[in-house]
């Protein structure tokens, strides 16, 4: 599993590289214990198997932030039954909810 730094604001995170097929399972079945989240490629997805909420931040070609959203798991309520996208994003950081991040940001990439 590779790890990538990424620096939003005064924080840095350690987040998996969710690159070809990873990016179709990013954080299921993953308890996020010595991580902070991952980094999808692509700008759309749903959270069966995740087991926590998220704080969603799309990213463009720049990792600007261009759209944030807060997830829920999927679960038996169908309130939970969401697909999250932003069609402008090319990235996708799927993060616990503390980073702080705001729309317009850069995030850095290491």
């Amino acid at each position: 599993m590779k790890f990538l730094k990424i620096k939003a604001r005064n924080k840095t995170l350690k987040v998996k590289d969710c690159r070809g097929l990873r990016s179709i399972t990013g954080l299921m079945f993953d308890p996020m214990r010595n991580h902070d989240g991952a980094l999808i490629y692509g700008n759309c997805l749903w959270m069966p198997f995740v087991k926590q909420n998220l704080k969603l931040v799309f990213l463009d070609a720049e990792f600007k932030v261009v759209n944030i959203q807060s997830s829920v798991p999927l679960s038996t309520d169908s309130r939970s039954w969401k697909i999250y996208s932003s069609p402008n994003a090319n990235y996708c950081l799927e993060t616990k909810r503390n980073v702080t991040v705001k729309l317009g940001d850069k995030l850095m990439v290491k």
